[in-house]
């Protein structure tokens, strides 16, 4: 036997593997920097070493702080205040305020670098998706806007998505947020954006999406408590439209938009066709009048995406990333 035991009858085998997850608490460590400091003979000449980089003077500030503050509140949706207790559990005090105005700072004067240049490149795009939404100020009650804007959703390997807060809803902001672009804005009927392609209409496109026209009919058919309504054949009619372009996934760009043009947009002329003829004999003061009146107004925004294959019926891609 080739087996070696030693002088006790036993042998050493492999170690058997036990794999376990222990759970270590964030720890804080104050580091101390010594800077050396020195007087000339005449006892008037006083000089320092050259100090640590700082985020802001004289600020126990430090980068990793300050970016797991800011992880906290915006990737795992931690509040300051409950930031603010967890730091005092490990007896560190530092209060929300103090941690709001580091996220300013830290924005004003280093992280708005990189949204600048990430907005360089987002404008040279020629597919962009726009979203914006009201969201109430909790310190003194007044509605400001959140507004989205992000690359388009075939570009997700090189996916660029920005946010910009405004007090007001004005299309000031999206036409200054967009100075430059010259493509396609896939975005929902608000006037705003509509604005900026009549003001530019040889380089700016907009691209309406369907599901917001469909949410509207959904909405009426759920006040009314039935689906026997001509809103239930608008629904309808769209998720055709859907069924068939849905069909399309996978197929090259070229592909997708010949069959685009010769199967979906057949669908797309008989919804109009038949909305055109619902509103005739439809009350325009009804809410179904209404929601047909605001489709033969989209219609030329909600057609674009039969123009490219890139662009998608719905505007998805915006509206969860402002969510």
């Amino acid at each position: 036997m080739n087996e070696r035991f030693d002088k006790s009858g036993w042998k050493r085998l492999p170690y058997q593997i036990i794999t376990k997850l222990e759970h270590i608490p964030a720890s804080f460590e104050a580091v101390t920097h010594k800077i050396g400091v020195y007087a000339a003979k005449d006892n008037q000449t006083i000089i320092r070493a050259q100090k640590p980089v700082e985020l802001w003077p004289n600020s126990i500030a430090t980068p990793s702080l300050v970016s797991s503050i800011i992880w906290g509140k915006y990737v795992n949706a931690v509040p300051l205040y409950r930031q603010e207790k967890r730091y005092q559990e490990n007896q560190i005090n530092i209060s929300r305020s103090t941690m709001a105005n580091w996220m300013i700072q830290a924005s004003d004067n280093y992280l708005i670098h990189f949204y600048d240049r990430l907005k360089e490149e987002m404008i040279k795009q020629d597919i962009l998706h726009a979203d914006e939404t009201p969201f109430e100020v909790s310190k003194d009650g007044s509605k400001s806007y959140m507004w989205v804007y992000r690359t388009g959703a075939h570009e997700e390997e090189k996916r660029i998505v920005l946010y910009d807060y405004r007090r007001t809803r004005s299309h000031e902001y999206p036409q200054r947020f967009l100075e430059g672009f010259r493509g396609t804005l896939v975005c929902d009927g608000y006037s705003a954006y509509h604005q900026l392609a009549k003001e530019d209409p040889e380089s700016f496109t907009v691209a309406g999406y369907w599901t917001h026209l469909k949410r509207k009919f959904t909405t009426l058919i759920k006040a009314v408590k039935t689906s026997q309504t001509l809103a239930q054949e608008v629904i309808d009619r769209i998720n055709r439209i859907y069924h068939e372009d849905n069909k399309l996934k996978g197929l090259s760009e070229q592909e997708k938009l010949r069959q685009r043009k010769e199967k979906v947009a057949l669908l797309v002329d008989k919804f109009f066709t038949w909305v055109k003829r619902c509103r005739e004999n439809t009350s325009r003061e009804s809410e179904t009048g209404k929601g047909c009146t605001y489709a033969l107004n989209q219609e030329t925004y909600l057609r674009e995406f039969l123009k490219d294959a890139r662009i998608p019926l719905d505007n998805n891609a915006a509206e969860r990333t402002i969510r």
